[in-house]
C-alpha cells in the first residue's frame, strides 16, 4: 500500500506584509441628480442621511519576510500571492 505523502502545513512570506481580512467600505444612500453644468444625470452618495452600512476596518495582519504561518491562515486565504511554498523541515 503507497503512503500518500502529507502536504506541508505552512508557508512562507515572501516580503514584510500587512494583509487587512474583511474590510469593506462604507455604503452610503445613493441618489441620481442632474449634473447642472452638463446637464447629464449622475449617481452620487447622499452623506447627509445615516449609511446604509456602516462597513468594517477589517482585521490587520503583519508579517515579517521569512515569517512561516499556517496555510489554513486567513491573511494566507486572502493574499496568496503574498506568501511561498516552503521545504518540509
Amino acid at each position: 500500500m503507497a503512503i500518500a505523502q502529507k502536504k506541508n502545513s505552512k508557508v512562507e512570506a515572501r516580503d514584510t506584509v500587512v494583509v487587512v481580512v474583511g474590510a469593506r467600505p462604507i455604503e452610503y444612500v445613493k441618489r441620481i441628480v442632474r449634473d447642472r453644468h452638463t446637464g447629464k444625470l449622475v449617481e452620487i452618495d447622499i452623506h447627509e442621511v445615516p449609511p446604509v452600512d456602516e462597513g468594517d476596518e477589517g482585521i490587520p495582519y503583519v508579517f515579517k519576510a521569512g515569517e512561516k504561518v499556517r496555510r489554513d491562515h486567513p491573511a494566507v486565504e486572502a493574499c496568496p500571492g503574498a506568501f511561498r511554498e516552503i521545504e518540509d523541515d
